[in-house]
């Protein structure tokens, strides 16, 4: 559980401080402090005090590999000193930590290299060197240094060996051997963005939908660029200000745009072509937008977004984080899919249509609805109160009915006049009042259900009078009342409520003491001006006495109560205050006399009567025995004293700025000391037991309990553990979300209401049980297991999974795979500035209507080499049919790749229909991923078969998940049942399958 409440960020909190994971599990940043939130309560679970400055990086650890052992959790996080920390959430431990001397962490990921998954982290320090660190035990693998200035990357999820930096502000640097064991060799293309210089480029993001696209935002442009062949195929200026998160959508073609006054904005991808073209456009259309600005703050007026995230489970749910500390979360929802409104209760299939024709469009009428906030205390708090036990047994209230009842409730005063009501023991913000339009400097409970708070505002001529705000809140209906009238007077510099909640002492900086009637709010008494100046003043709570006055309804109760005022010449006075008489304060014999010791704090409880001083020394004066012990605690000044109000403990909480320390009174010994780091401040504190309750000046709210810090989160959440562990075969939830469950699989796995002719049972019942666990697995957000499932189920022709989404594209038919890379090439040849030379030889791989477009460029070339593109393009139109010709262009492409021209003589070779020996040729380079899209844009039949298994001997080494996927592909079930039976939890997927292979697959390869 979470020991503290946050407020308003750190100004170096920014876009990257917050990631959530697949199983609903939200990290994020404020100042040195990282959160984490359950999505699916909305409350923060745990947090992790690891770092010394304020982070501003995080990202949790990618999923493991479909077959490897499951493993915890981990969070990556870094600070504005350098300081990388590997910590694990469920405990808050540090696992690894890891720093570059004389560096700041500009950005990082992790690397998932091979069965690898969650090793290895790749970190840019500085703007200029990228480095590899083995994050189990913080060593450092390898670094390189650029030359460019980079502020920002992205590694491609599909191919980790690349990486995608900004470069100056206006271009894109691709390094495309990122590898394990050796640095980068420097080799790297520059993509140019042609933007200027003032319009800079900030933020860079592979899609997770298709490969070699890259989104990128400047300070008022949204461009997409395709890595490859190295062009911007899509530029547009968005509304609503600067974007600070793009947020990609892995299952479709899509993508959300979040900008800082916190509009979000979905765009989908389209592919426009005029009839009888070959050329046509990719672009991104918008098809849901929200307002600004909404559920940033209800009272503390708008809030900047900083930073933003979106859930990778569902990809239909995200969250916003806020320059108050808030984090809103928002759905996307269609009017024409059913939804409860609650966290996985839609997904992205539901509202995103991905059809046979390729194309992604909207079901129904899109829209955003915000579902749900995580509240801070925003910015400048002042004051803490903790609502005393006794004042429920005194009062006796009991309605269980109402939100605040039988709570431990803490009132936090800010300076924006705001005050927020927080369950002490599960930090829980509960209401939130605006009260006055002063600061709150002073807050006290006069009975369970009402609160006086005080404060002022800072005159702006050179008078020493202001007019003071005292006002009385009903929290349970947030009906306030002002208590004085306004006027021109000293400001009220404390507030003390007496034991019995009877009676209000207010003290003025240059006025006197004022005494009110808390039950009436009428003034008892204002001292005489001859009375002195106080310093602090204190209520007992044994020297006072109760008695009833006589009447039918039993009588009204009197109060008689004692008030002890010190004065600024050390002075005591003791003042009587019985119904609604005030008797003159007393002056008290001491040994403090002017001239002394500067008392600046005092406390009383019983006999016992403690005072502070200016140096840190601490004076017991026990009344009953007229004796006194002193010590000094620290050197720093006392601030504040307060006595537990537990009956029989004299334990005395004693407050510095920058520690607060728990005395046994009898003994003066110690039981805990709370050192504050290095620049945090304690601005007030109260106690709640013996537990203090500390607000501090970065707006934190501290329930400073001994061990409670690192809670584990096995013994104080259950149901958030089971989120932590990734071994869980199911998120077991409460009822609303088990509802939203039932639903979601009721829509998705119905039988369908005719079987085909003569069906085989127990093959519809597999696929139907096929379909549920692919179902549950994206419920659970194991992802991996949904996409083998998803092959699965294609590849046997199930209905509703016809068609893989876009980040499977490696698996879809030869015909539907060659039509979207066409259509790339389409939409390349139309851009000015793009890779030329690799764009005519991907469209010499898929030939037909690819090739024509790429002629059609060559000859239109108005740059580069005029000559050169026309000899291409006759080429690429002759005829080549004779034998003699393609033995000559064979040997020619030949010498070409032996001479490291590689790329030209597989051109060559797909030209003459050598195809497969050009895929080959790639292989024997350990380019397999480059084969394997080659040779499905250009082969066909056995050919391609050929190349697809050898591709599948790599990977049975070195990426066993993948090779998964591509047994499935290739229907080799026996080899599928071997694999997934040698994993308990995939052993009853195993079962399901098909008992014998099949001779060819579906996709042909």
């Amino acid at each position: 559980m979470s020991t503290i409440v946050p407020g308003h960020l750190h100004p170096s909190n920014g876009r990257s401080v917050i990631d959530w994971n697949q199983r609903g599990l939200i990290a994020y940043a404020c100042h040195s402090f990282i959160f984490i939130v359950d999505a699916f309560n909305q409350k923060r679970i745990q947090v992790i005090d690891l770092h010394k400055s304020a982070v501003n990086n995080i990202l949790w650890s990618p999923p493991g590999a479909l077959l490897a052992e499951p493993q915890s959790q981990r969070i990556a996080s870094a600070d504005i000193s350098g300081q990388v920390i590997i910590s694990e959430p469920k405990n808050g431990n540090r696992l690894a930590q890891f720093s570059m001397p004389n560096t700041t962490i500009t950005a990082f990921e992790w690397f998932v290299w091979k069965n690898m998954q969650r090793d290895f982290l790749v970190v840019l320090h500085s703007q200029t060197t990228f480095a590899l660190w083995n994050a189990d035990t913080g060593e450092k693998i390898w670094s390189f240094s650029f030359l460019n200035s980079l502020t920002d990357f992205s590694l491609d999820p599909f191919t980790p060996e690349i990486a995608a930096f900004i470069a100056g502000g206006t271009g894109i640097l691709v390094v495309g051997d990122v590898d394990l064991s050796t640095p980068p060799s420097g080799a790297a293309k520059m993509i140019n963005l042609s933007i200027q210089a003032t319009d800079e480029a900030t933020l860079i993001r592979h899609s997770t939908a298709y490969q070699n696209v890259i989104f990128v935002a400047t300070r008022v442009k949204l461009l997409a660029i395709h890595q490859e062949l190295s062009c911007v195929f899509f530029k547009i200026e968005p509304d609503g200000g600067p974007i600070v998160s793009i947020l990609t959508i892995r299952s479709r073609d899509a993508f959300v745009t979040v900008t800082a006054n916190g509009a979000c904005a979905l765009w989908r991808g389209k592919y426009n072509v005029a009839q009888d073209r070959v050329d046509g456009q990719m672009i991104y259309e918008r098809v849901a937008q929200s307002e600004s600005g909404r559920g940033t703050a209800r009272s503390g007026g708008a809030a900047r977004v900083v930073a933003a995230s979106i859930c990778g489970c569902t990809n239909s749910s995200l969250s916003l984080l806020h320059t108050n500390g808030r984090i809103t979360f928002w759905q996307i929802e269609s009017d024409s899919t059913p939804s409860l409104g609650l966290y996985r209760s839609v997904f992205s299939e539901e509202l995103l249509e991905f059809d046979q024709n390729l194309q992604t469009k909207p079901i129904g009428n899109l829209s955003f609805r915000q579902i749900g906030l995580c509240g801070g205390l925003g910015a400048g708090v002042t004051c803490v109160r903790v609502s005393p036990l006794e004042i429920a047994m005194l009062e006796k209230v009991d309605d269980d009915n109402h939100l605040l009842q039988n709570r431990n409730l803490a009132a936090i005063g800010t300076s924006a006049g705001i005050l927020y009501l927080v369950d002490v023991f599960t930090r829980e913000i509960l209401k939130e009042f605006t009260l006055q339009s002063s600061p709150i400097r002073c807050v006290e409970w006069t009975s369970c259900n009402r609160l006086l708070t005080a404060g002022f505002n800072h005159p702006l001529s050179t008078t020493n009078a202001v007019r003071n705000d005292l006002f009385s809140i009903d929290i349970r209906t947030g009906i306030s009342t002002r208590v004085r009238p306004e006027s021109d007077e000293s400001p009220i510099t404390m507030m003390r409520v007496s034991f019995y909640r009877s009676y209000l002492a207010l003290g003025f900086e240059r006025e006197p003491l004022e005494v009110w009637d808390v039950r009436s709010m009428r003034l008892l008494r204002r001292m005489s001006r001859a009375c002195p100046l106080i310093k602090d003043m204190a209520w007992s709570c044994k020297h006072c006495t109760m008695r009833k006055t006589e009447g039918e309804d039993g009588g009204i109760p009197v109060f008689r109560e004692n008030l002890v005022v010190l004065d600024s010449e050390n002075r005591l006075y003791h003042i009587v205050v019985k119904g609604l008489h005030v008797k003159d304060g007393k002056e008290v014999s001491t040994q403090w006399k002017t001239g002394g010791w500067t008392i600046r704090c005092m406390a009383w409880k019983g006999d016992q009567l403690a005072m502070g001083d200016a140096d840190g020394r601490l004076v017991i004066w026990d009344l009953a025995k007229r004796e006194a012990k002193n010590t000094r605690v620290e050197r720093s000044p006392i601030l504040r004293m307060q006595f537990s109000r537990l009956a029989g403990d004299q334990t005395l909480a004693i407050l510095h700025q920058s520690e607060l320390i728990l005395l046994e009174t009898e003994s003066l010994t110690r039981t805990q000391v709370i050192q504050l780091d290095r620049g945090r401040a304690a601005l007030d504190f109260d106690l709640c037991g013996v537990t203090p309750i500390l607000v501090t000046n970065d707006n934190m709210f501290w329930y400073a309990a001994e061990s409670s810090q690192h809670n584990s989160l096995h013994s104080s959440l259950s149901e958030s553990s089971r989120l932590l562990n990734s071994s869980e075969k199911r998120i077991e939830k409460d009822l609303a979300l088990d509802l939203a469950l039932d639903s979601y699989l009721t829509r998705n796995t119905k039988k369908e209401s005719k079987p085909e002719p003569e069906p085989e049972p127990h093959r519809i019942k597999s696929e139907l049980n096929l379909c549920r666990e692919f179902h549950l697995a994206k419920w659970n957000g194991n992802l991996v297991l949904a996409d083998l499932l998803n092959i699965i189920l294609n590849v046997q022709n199930v209905k509703n999974f016809e068609q893989l989404p876009p980040h499977l594209q490696i698996f879809w038919p030869e015909k539907a795979f060659q039509e979207r890379e066409t259509r790339v090439i389409g939409g390349c040849c139309g851009v000015r500035e793009v890779d030329e030379e690799r764009l005519v030889e991907r469209a010499v791989v898929l030939g037909h209507k690819a090739k024509r477009a790429a002629v059609d460029r060559l000859i239109g070339s108005a740059s580069g080499d005029v000559r050169l593109s026309s000899y291409k393009a006759a080429l690429l139109v002759s005829n080549h049919d004779d034998e003699h010709s393609k033995s000559l262009i064979k040997l020619i492409a030949t010498n070409l790749i032996a001479n490291d021209l590689v790329g030209e003589g597989v051109e060559l070779l797909f030209i003459v229909g050598a195809g497969s020996d050009a895929c080959r040729y790639l292989q024997s380079q350990r380019q397999w991923l480059k084969a394997a899209h080659y040779a499905k844009m250009g082969l066909s039949g056995d050919e391609l078969t050929k190349v697809f298994e050898k591709t599948l001997q790599f990977l049975a080494v070195d990426q066993r998940s993948m090779s998964l996927l591509w047994e499935c592909a290739f229907k080799r079930w026996a080899n599928v049942r071997k694999l997934l039976s040698s994993n308990a939890e995939l052993a009853q997927i195993a079962s399901l399958l098909p008992e014998t292979d099949a001779v060819t697959s579906k996709n042909d390869s």
